[in-house]
């Protein structure tokens, strides 16, 4: 069993043995965690419910700064008490929907299951929102979740319609940090290609090149890039 709370401007979780009450000391330092509110860039941090996600703890918080108001967020923590760096990159994820002047509340949190590798760490918060504190209290509901946007490429070179150059150059560019693999027509594809990729004397005629990025989250760009040109006399 599990709760969290604060202590001082500090978020607090604990964890209790279940057959005899007692703190359990596996967990944390003698079975509880404090986290300080400068992992949230904020002044105070403070907890309320606990969800379980496989062997993670997902818990609810509330982040308390004194320039941006009161926002709503979630912290991992792993079985052993530890921020999980898989979850917002670290541990800490932070929700601001409204104005300094207003406020963003979780008060609830739940992991979603959903069976797909690449949607690990999706969490939802449940809590409320209202941009002139407190006045006009919305529902507040945010799905939390990795980045699933595979890249997208941008061949610039060769240009496309006809040509002289035999040994086309292929430039390109890439919406975010990727790695990225080129071809052309049906030959193997080319690992690791980057822009400023000379391929080999080409035959006149018709050809395609495509290029494929994937991002540093593994979303792999579906279909590839292609720019199709003509080699001519």
């Amino acid at each position: 069993m599990a709760i969290a709370g604060e202590a001082g401007t500090n978020l607090a979780v604990a964890r209790y043995d279940q057959a005899d009450g007692d703190l359990d000391s596996s967990f944390g330092t003698g079975g509880i965690v404090t986290i300080p509110p400068s992992v949230a860039g904020a002044d105070e941090i403070d907890g309320n419910e606990i969800a379980i996600d496989e062997t993670k703890y997902l818990v609810s918080i509330g982040i308390h700064d004194a320039e941006d108001g009161e926002d709503a967020g979630a912290v991992a923590l792993t079985g052993g008490g530890q921020l999980d760096t898989d979850f917002s990159e670290d541990g800490v994820a932070r929700v601001s929907t409204a104005p300094p002047d207003g406020l963003d509340r979780a008060v609830a949190i739940t992991a979603v299951e959903d069976g797909n590798a690449l949607t690990r760490n999706k969490v939802v918060i449940g809590g409320e929102s209202s941009p002139d504190e407190p006045e006009n209290l919305d529902a507040l509901v945010v799905r939390l979740g990795p980045d699933i946007t595979p890249p997208s490429t941008t061949i610039t070179k060769p240009k496309a319609g006809k040509t002289k150059d035999r040994t086309p150059k292929l430039r390109f560019t890439v919406d975010e940090d990727a790695t990225s693999r080129c071809r052309i027509d049906s030959k193997p594809w080319i690992e690791d290609c980057a822009s400023g990729q000379t391929f080999p004397r080409q035959a006149r005629g018709r050809h395609v090149i495509r290029v494929q990025s994937t991002d540093l989250d593994g979303n792999v760009e579906q279909p590839p890039a292609k720019r199709a040109f003509k080699i001519v006399r």
